[in-house]
């Protein structure tokens, strides 16, 4: 069996803040401040050390986030539909093979995350997900430009489980060794 290899110059970051902010009162969590500053720069700042290209998919407030100087989706559909929809943006718009999908609420993973994964993947798959030995975590994934066309499928035929995607497309979990609490989403007001 021939290696297969991804290169960092080949994945393109991207941020999900495009939620509701439901458990946070409605607060556009993206904005939120953590440790002296909103949450979506902790993620930028995350995603600079390791990626040269960066895409933030935001729903509300976009001239703020476009003013990280990144380039900033928003759902075309007028229906939330979750993170798929995010997703389904940043595959249209990313100009490398791979996207590495973040959510924007998870801003302790290690700082070298991206090239742990890199040097994991031994086989081609449309997507690879990251879990621990507790439980996996779809949301961050690193998911090839051309599983576009099964993504817009799923969602036109309102399929909007991040999960029955991976499924779909058969994609590898994979596991680094990461602690579970690296995964930690800021999920209430408390975290803050």
């Amino acid at each position: 069996m021939t290696a297969f290899n991804v290169s960092k110059t080949e994945v393109t970051g991207l941020i999900l803040a495009g939620g509701q902010g439901r458990r946070v009162g409605g607060q556009d969590k993206g904005l939120l401040v953590y440790q002296n500053k909103p949450l979506v720069a902790h993620q930028i700042d995350w995603l600079k050390s390791q990626l040269s290209q960066i895409i933030i998919s935001a729903n509300r407030n976009l001239p703020v986030y476009q003013s990280y100087g990144f380039q900033t989706l928003h759902d075309q559909d007028s229906h939330y539909r979750g993170p798929l929809q995010g997703i389904l943006q940043g595959l249209r718009q990313c100009q490398t093979e791979w996207l590495f999908v973040l959510p924007v609420d998870v801003p302790h993973l290690p700082t070298n995350l991206i090239e742990m994964l890199l040097a994991r993947i031994k086989k081609r798959q449309l997507a690879y997900y990251l879990k621990t030995d507790i439980r996996a975590h779809y949301l961050s994934m690193l998911v090839n430009r051309s599983a576009l066309t099964q993504l817009e499928q799923r969602l036109n035929n309102n399929q909007n489980r991040v999960r029955d995607f991976l499924t779909a497309l058969n994609a590898e979990a994979i596991n680094l060794d990461i602690a579970e609490d690296c995964f930690a989403n800021l999920n209430t007001s408390e975290d803050y």
